[in-house]
């Protein structure tokens, strides 16, 4: 199974900055931080 889409809900001090990285190694990842 790939992943395709990843949402992170209520990305705070240490959610934001590890979903920047998840989207620049992962770039046919579709991040959405909510």
């Amino acid at each position: 199974m790939k992943i395709k889409n990843i949402c992170c809900i209520g990305a705070g001090y240490v959610g934001g900055p590890t979903m920047a990285v998840i989207a620049q190694k992962c770039p046919k990842v579709k991040v959405t931080v909510v």
